[in-house]
């Protein structure tokens, strides 16, 4: 019995994530295990009643600053390093340049300023994506479908450039599903850390973090669908785990993860992560924040898709 245990509760070690459902529950008193609707298993094995996935949205979103300060900020720049700390080794720096409701667009250079390319962005209605230095400045552009959905909120939203609107983000997902307390590891911030901007301490410290997990379901049907995690204390979304199916697997079993680390003050009552970093099978990539700026002046005209993705002048 020991050792079914141990395999038990192994096989739920996996991505620092740790989560001890029903099954384990049976396992250990060698009974049925009944529970509340509503309610999840912890370490512990103690039962808690789980918040809604709007009250888990509600909370994230005033952790960030609130309704009424998020509504102010009508665009943002942000000037990140983008480090490769695992796999081949690269720098540089991403310029991401935002504005209500939908654009964005970002350019890549090197760390002597040298332009390498436009990387992707939105103009309202579509989005487009392009190779970089080295995709040979060709411009993929999505469906108005797609564009509204995963491309351009994945970018506004979830990788920290823009801030959380919170309607948009309900209207991506059709349901939140609170599936399970659980505890995650937050990873260092590394000595890149140092880089990043903000005013005051880190939110959420690093280390052991409980957390609620979240299935977000999407809204159109071919959109993808993603895991959530949201810190229990402050309401901080602490990660963001994802495959290439409109419904995810099981997270544990997903190689693909994002995690936001080091949220500040970034100015006008609003907080933002400062970094990010981001686990795929190709290793380990950091983006971090050295400068946002709120409500900077931009013109529509900055969000154009350009003919190729090399030339710096767009090619317009």
């Amino acid at each position: 019995m020991l050792n079914r245990q141990l395999r038990l509760r192994a096989a739920g070690l996996t991505a620092g994530l740790v989560i001890i459902g029903a099954a384990a529950l049976q396992a250990q008193n060698n009974a049925p295990a009944k529970m509340a609707s509503g309610s999840t298993v912890q370490e512990g094995l103690s039962l808690s009643k789980l918040p809604s996935g709007d009250e888990i949205i509600a909370k994230y979103e005033k952790f960030l600053g609130g309704k009424e300060a998020l509504a102010k900020v009508q665009t943002r720049v942000v000037w990140s390093r983008r480090i490769q700390d695992d796999g081949a080794p690269s720098e540089t720096i991403l310029l991401r340049r935002s504005k209500r409701p939908n654009f964005s667009i970002m350019g890549q250079m090197f760390l002597d300023g040298t332009f390498a390319g436009w990387t992707n962005g939105c103009d309202g209605t579509n989005g487009w994506s392009g190779g970089g230095g080295g995709g040979k400045g060709q411009i993929k552009e999505y469906a108005p479908a797609v564009a509204a959905g995963p491309i351009c909120h994945q970018e506004l939203a979830f990788y920290g450039y823009f801030v959380l609107d919170a309607d948009v983000m309900r209207k991506a997902y059709k349901s939140f599903q609170v599936k399970s307390e659980l505890r995650i590891v937050q990873p260092p911030v590394s000595i890149y850390g140092s880089l990043a901007g903000g005013k005051g301490k880190d939110l959420v410290p690093e280390g052991p973090r409980d957390a609620y997990l979240v299935l977000a379901v999407p809204a159109e049907e071919g959109d993808i669908g993603t895991w959530l995690v949201f810190d229990k204390e402050t309401g901080a979304l602490l990660r963001r785990q994802y495959d290439a199916e409109p419904m995810p697997g099981p997270p544990g079993r997903n190689s693909n993860f994002t995690s936001y680390l080091q949220y500040r003050a970034v100015g006008d009552g609003t907080v933002s992560a400062f970094q990010f970093a981001s686990q795929n099978k190709g290793g380990l990539t950091r983006g971090i924040h050295t400068k946002i700026e709120d409500n900077v002046p931009i013109s529509d005209d900055v969000f154009i898709k350009p003919k190729n993705s090399t030339r710096e002048d767009k090619g317009l």
